[in-house]
């Protein structure tokens, strides 16, 4: 009886830590998501601008970007604030 006891505390302890190790990455998870968004909103307040034209060649260059090269029709910006040290798309030409 008392093996049993013991057994069965042994199982719980187990599946007690099996799911604190699962919040905890969830929690990981949530927080580098948030960041992640809260990073590309800052971006966004800073730069803002409208394009329109033909595409004439598409490149992917790894992960999921792609440089694109397109002959512009129309072409505005309103503010352009980058940095060197972001990650994200801006104008080059």
């Amino acid at each position: 009886m008392k093996r049993a006891i013991k057994m069965s505390l042994w199982i719980l302890c187990g599946l007690a830590c099996v799911l604190t190790v699962i919040i905890c990455f969830f929690g990981v998870f949530s927080y580098f998501t948030q960041n992640f968004k809260k990073e590309q909103d800052g971006y966004f307040a800073r730069v803002e601008y409208s394009i329109e034209g033909y595409i004439i060649d598409k490149q992917i260059v790894g992960g999921p970007y792609c440089l694109i090269e397109l002959e512009p029709t129309k072409f505005e910006i309103m503010k352009n604030e980058i940095r060197s040290s972001d990650d994200y798309v801006g104008i080059f030409s």
